[in-house]
């Protein structure tokens, strides 16, 4: 998140994330997915120990080759963080997104808690990364990312694809400067690329809860596998404008 407006108890964040999913949904057919949210809300300090988050989450969430309306979704993000003390933090809150499958709403609770050369970052059941400092710019870390997200084809087959994968692995995080190179090695666990018809979806998803979910999968499911990812990050500055 990059803050661009800074006042005594408030600050105005934005942010973007790009992700690229190669895959085959089924043997005869590959698709490329793609996703893009805007990030853009407020970090608001109610009192000393007492702060919260609140972003909207625009996306567009496709194969790209052609672009509607059923390409965008809206999501939100409330995250509430009491703070005893500096180094320790306990969060809780939701997160919600209009998905092509239904409407989802995930309960969140996480702690932060930084000690000596570890560090606990948590937001379940999204995600949980225990890390490790062996060096000023090396940390191990112990990760587990929850994955449910929609995508439209865009094939002429008017459907749309389901990914859910439960990521677990271990990464290495080297610090060069601003930038911040990431290896991730683990495995995919419950892991599918299931595709339905457009509008064939379920009531309502609260977490991994999907309620009347009788939909017809159109492809074959995914056996769980291995996962290797790298990434690339830049930190920007963070010192906004304060108002005077």
């Amino acid at each position: 998140m990059i803050p661009i407006f800074k006042s005594d108890k408030t600050t105005i964040l934005t942010g973007a994330l790009l992700e690229r999913t190669h895959v085959s949904i089924d043997p005869s057919q590959t698709g490329i997915f793609y996703g893009t949210m805007l990030k853009f809300g407020l970090n608001i300090r109610h009192t000393e120990k007492w702060s919260g988050t609140y972003l909207l989450l625009p996306k567009l969430s496709s194969d790209l080759k052609r672009i509607r309306g059923s390409d965008f979704q809206m999501g939100g993000l409330a995250l509430i963080k009491y703070s005893p003390k500096a180094n320790f933090n306990y969060r809780f809150g939701f997160y919600a997104n209009g998905d092509l499958y239904a409407p989802m709403v995930v309960p969140i609770f996480g702690i932060y808690l930084l000690k000596n050369k570890w560090e606990i970052t948590s937001a379940l059941p999204i995600n949980c990364q225990i890390g490790y400092q062996i060096h000023p710019k090396v940390q191990l870390a112990f990760r587990f990312d929850g994955i449910n997200k929609s995508y439209l084809v865009n094939d002429g087959s008017n459907s749309y694809m389901e990914k859910v994968n439960n990521e677990v692995g271990a990464l290495v995080r080297y610090a060069m400067g601003k930038f911040q190179f990431q290896v991730f090695g683990g495995y995919g666990i419950g892991r599918s690329f299931r595709t339905y018809v457009v509008g064939d979806r379920f009531d309502f998803a609260l977490s991994a809860i999907k309620i009347n979910n009788n939909r017809t999968i159109l492809n074959e499911d995914f056996n769980d596998g291995p996962v290797f990812r790298t990434s690339l990050t830049f930190r920007f500055p963070t010192n906004p404008k304060q108002n005077d």
